[in-house]
């Protein structure tokens, strides 16, 4: 919720539920991405570790504390996580992308780049790997790249934002 006392008593719910036996390893990595979300790092932590005791070798619990690790600004520790995720589950898309964030992120671009593509050979239409790629191209210079991303994102959706923006951003930096 967008407001703070409701968000707030939603909270004390979901916390009060948590000791509750009938919870999944989904039900506590739900709310680990909760705390995550909110910087609770320590809590989400901890509910990433009561999703480990359903699944000790979970990619999902593996993904979770790399997303954690990432947000709490400990890269080389987010990219151990999201690596064992991608080992286990390498078929998805979001595992590679964000290894290549958190590669990027630990100045491995030549790896996060490449982890990235990786995600688009998952699924050529995943459009948030494929804008993810192309801002990280844009970035390192390689505008014409990031371009045939962003034109490959309009073939398959001639209406989104987020790349006809970055088309235009694109051609900006290029006369600049």
């Amino acid at each position: 919720s967008n407001d703070p006392e409701m968000s707030k008593a939603a909270q004390t719910v979901v916390n009060g539920m948590a000791n509750d036996p009938t919870w999944t390893a989904d039900d506590w990595l739900l709310l680990a991405e909760y705390h995550r979300d909110n910087n609770n790092f320590e809590a989400a932590k901890d509910a990433t570790a009561h999703a480990a005791t359903f699944d000790p070798a979970s990619p999902a619990v593996e993904y979770e504390r790399g997303l954690i690790e990432m947000s709490a600004g400990n890269t080389l520790q987010a990219v151990t996580h999201l690596q064992a995720a991608v080992a286990a589950k390498p078929d998805m898309p979001g595992y590679q992308l964000n290894l290549g964030v958190a590669l990027i992120k630990a100045d491995r671009k030549v790896d996060g780049l490449a982890s990235m593509r990786r995600a688009l050979t998952v699924n050529p239409q995943y459009t948030p790997g494929r804008l993810a790629l192309a801002q990280s191209l844009a970035a390192v210079d390689s505008v014409a790249a990031a371009n045939a991303q962003y034109q490959a994102i309009l073939a398959y959706d001639p209406t989104n934002g987020a790349a006809q923006c970055g088309l235009g951003w694109a051609a900006l930096r290029a006369t600049d």
